[in-house]
């Protein structure tokens, strides 16, 4: 009963960062100028320190190829999520963009964050990672039994099957 509980809450984070990655696939988001430019000026004027200088340094600069990483990298954590399909590296994907969009926003300077939608994500993230979320109803627990055994297990099953 628990795996089945843990694989809805892998498939619902799932279909979150989905809804947030294809809403990002849109040209409006990576124009020149655009949305994604927008929220990075905005991100860059709320925080201090190292991280201001990254937005001002690196990502302003180069923000389209930036507002792609985003964009296809949510895509894919979604995928890997809802698919189960190498399942802990899209769980560790979906830390990293929370951890990012967390510190870039400065959320953490109030209350320690504790109201962020990016902090509550990457726990998320995180409990899929220690829960083992790949072991039911993912493609994660599906291909080794079909697909990815050994030569030799093949033969001995066959040997077993004739005998």
């Amino acid at each position: 009963m628990t795996r089945r509980w843990v694989a809805f809450f892998r498939i619902y984070i799932g279909a979150l960062w989905f809804e947030y990655g294809t809403s990002k696939l849109e040209p409006a988001w990576a124009a020149p100028k655009g949305e994604f430019y927008d929220a990075s000026k905005f991100a860059a004027s709320t925080v201090h320190g190292p991280i201001r200088a990254f937005i001002e340094s690196v990502v302003l600069p180069h923000q389209h190829t930036f507002a792609l990483l985003i964009a296809f990298g949510e895509t894919l954590v979604s995928i890997s999520l809802l698919l189960g399909l190498l399942t802990r590296i899209g769980a560790g994907g979906g830390m990293f963009l929370s951890a990012s969009y967390f510190l870039a926003q400065g959320k953490y300077q109030e209350r320690f964050g504790l109201e962020s939608l990016e902090l509550l994500l990457f726990v998320c993230c995180l409990m899929l990672l220690a829960l083992h979320s790949e072991n039911f109803l993912s493609l994660d627990s599906w291909l080794p039994k079909h697909f990815l055994r050994r030569p030799a297990d093949v033969a001995a099953e066959r040997k077993r099957k004739t005998s």
